[in-house]
């Protein structure tokens, strides 16, 4: 069933947190990540695609992931739908070992006798970050992080740590715990704690808020 909408068009009783989502997007470097967590079916998701939403009105790109458990142990599942529908070869500075491990991951290109190698996998994905960040503002979104593989996470750190001079921001959701690689490779980090909602606790403010 669809999620309610508000007038504005974001969730029902999420104003709060629209606006705390629209503070980090518009922000001028301040942090590159901004990660939303809570309780499983607390409504992480429902505000994760309205920051998409919001992301795109303002005319950024996004790329995103929405992992799942079973999905887990699926390596690079994460990386292959972000850069689904991106067209690698079109891209500049992406040499031509780099170029072809990515497309060895993401499953474009028959494996040689050898698995690739992850440091040109990983180098891969920074540098296809940069060259769509070059275009206009990138928005990297990952739902559930705490189900994403492995692989991907391991590639979306790598690249989160060395893109500095690029804009890209960071939207990720998850379910309380440990923190994931990335969240520590983009430290300083915004955190925003998703409680109930406030329609579904009348007369009362939410109690959502930055952490």
């Amino acid at each position: 069933m669809a999620a309610a909408r508000s007038v504005t068009g974001g969730p029902v009783g999420r104003a709060p947190e629209l606006v705390a989502v629209e503070d980090f997007l518009g922000q001028d470097g301040t942090s590159r990540g901004l990660v939303l967590t809570g309780e499983p079916g607390i409504g992480k998701s429902t505000l994760w695609v309205a920051a998409i939403d919001v992301a795109r009105r303002r005319g950024m790109r996004v790329v995103s992931t929405r992992a799942s458990g079973a999905e887990a142990r699926l390596a690079f599942a994460g990386l292959i739908d972000m850069l689904d529908e991106v067209d690698l070869r079109r891209l500049e500075c992406l040499p031509g070992p780099q170029l072809t491990a990515l497309e060895v991951a993401l499953l474009r290109a028959e494996p040689g006798d050898a698995p690739p190698d992850r440091g040109a996998i990983a180098f891969g994905f920074r540098n296809a970050l940069r060259a769509l960040a070059s275009e206009g503002p990138l928005l990297v979104a990952v739902d559930d992080l705490q189900w994403l593989d492995a692989p991907s996470g391991d590639a979306l750190a790598f690249a989160a740590r060395r893109l500095d001079d690029s804009p890209v921001s960071f939207l990720l959701a998850r379910r309380p715990g440990r923190s994931a690689p990335l969240e520590r490779a983009l430290a300083p980090l915004k955190r925003l704690e998703v409680g109930r909602s406030a329609s579904e606790r009348p007369g009362t403010c939410s109690r959502s808020g930055w952490n």
